[in-house]
């Protein structure tokens, strides 16, 4: 998609982006100089197009402008790796840390905003609803001063807040000129900064009592060391492949996947080789976390059912790995597995008799896997000794995705 797009947001608050206005004036026939008629500027409306955004746009937004009461490199540097991008622009999957969205959030503290849009519901991007167009009740001045360095009396940052996450393509503001004499005012110079290619993702949960995390992207760790490939060193049956008999059966929402890429072999190749939903519309506008257990206070789920090549019976599941691989700003906030034993025969369409499962009589389903974090780009890997029921016959399992989002692999082994 070729906009901004959030990851799926995982923790408490809402998305927001700070964009910097150019020049607060404009020329119909030529750049600005000392001598050059300018136009003073009334914004009118505002137009935010969702194009292609067909499942992942922000279902609700709200737009604010401030006034930077000195030079505006001062909120730049304020803000994580700010002046890095002014010079060599953002980086496209490095969604910020809590760390750095508080920081953030503090270097415009200081800057007083109003609101221009309040929190008004966004449609998909389909060619139909695309476009949405806000006139201004009354048009907004945007006049600047004509005194070098001197920045109060134009409005300099537009901020786009998304409830709670999502994208949009283009956001465009328009404008009327009234003419007027004004000086060019002189770009401040930004301070050079040494850009890396260093990007560490922020890593919810870790290896630790709940199971063993490792990242894909990770400099500490070879690639032998994923458990997938340790689990295939050992011998282990990975029961849930689709070279073993395994099978995607069924499940709550399809739009960018299919359950039945979750049980290939392979490393994922891509975010389109796993199983993601599309965002729920009606998510929260503000996510807040549950008290107890520092999750998503949230009943929200998509779910996906897979039939295992065979019953699990004897020494029971020895592992099960959860792979996010690719997934960067799109894995699920957290994940519930289930387990079911269902070896009757299934009269009718085996997809609609799944689909309805929860509320049957004819399936016991039990955990495997409690709601647990999940960690971008990573492998999860569950020891027998963290798996519920693991000694239980199993022929089918469950994945619950909170809220959304989307998984690389499930890898069940006995």
């Amino acid at each position: 998609m070729d906009g901004w797009e959030s990851r799926r947001r995982r923790e408490e608050g809402h998305d927001w982006c700070l964009v910097q206005l150019g020049v607060p004036y404009w020329t119909s026939a030529a750049p600005l100089s000392a001598s050059t008629p300018a136009s003073k500027l009334q914004l009118v409306g505002i137009e935010l197009d969702t194009a292609h955004f067909t499942g992942n746009h922000s279902p609700q937004v709200s737009i604010e402008m401030a006034t930077t009461v000195e030079n505006p490199i001062s909120v730049i540097e304020g803000l994580p790796n700010g002046v890095q991008r002014l010079l060599s622009g953002g980086r496209q999957g490095t969604g910020h840390t809590p760390t750095e969205v508080e920081q953030a959030q503090k270097a415009i503290d200081g800057l007083e905003f109003t609101e221009i849009l309040p929190r008004t519901p966004l449609q998909p991007g389909h060619e139909q609803t695309r476009y949405h167009y806000f006139p201004l009740d009354e048009p907004m001045s945007l006049q600047g001063s004509t005194s070098d360095g001197d920045w109060a009396k134009a409005p300099t940052w537009v901020k786009l807040n998304y409830f709670p996450d999502g994208g949009v393509a283009r956001m465009r503001f328009w404008a009327t000129e009234v003419k007027e004499e004004e000086k060019e005012q002189e770009e401040p110079a930004a301070k050079k900064q040494k850009v890396t290619d260093t990007v560490s993702l922020y890593m919810p949960i870790t290896t630790g009592p709940i199971c063993t995390v490792v990242s894909h992207t990770t400099t500490t760790n070879s690639k032998e060391e994923l458990p997938s490939i340790v689990a295939a060193k050992e011998n282990l049956l990975e029961i849930s492949s689709d070279v073993n008999g395994g099978k995607g059966v069924a499940c709550s929402n399809k739009h960018y996947g299919e359950p039945w890429r979750l049980i290939q072999t392979t490393m994922g190749e891509g975010m389109w080789d796993g199983w993601e939903t599309a965002r729920h519309s009606h998510r929260p506008a503000v996510i807040q976390s549950c008290p107890k257990t520092k999750l998503m206070d949230t009943p929200l789920n998509d779910w996906a059912i897979l039939k295992l090549g065979q019953t699990t019976s004897g020494v029971g599941i020895q592992k099960i790995i959860l792979d996010t691989k690719h997934f960067l700003g799109n894995y699920p906030e957290s994940i519930l597995l289930e387990g079911c034993c269902h070896e009757s025969s299934i009269e009718g369409d085996e997809e609609s008799f799944w689909k309805s499962s929860s509320s049957s009589s004819k399936v016991k389903w039990f955990p495997l896997v409690s709601r647990t974090r999940m960690s971008p780009n990573a492998e999860h890997m569950f020891a027998k000794d963290q798996i519920q029921n693991a000694a239980s016959p199993v022929t089918h399992v469950r994945l619950s995705t909170y809220p959304d989002g989307g998984c690389s692999r499930v890898r069940v082994y006995v």
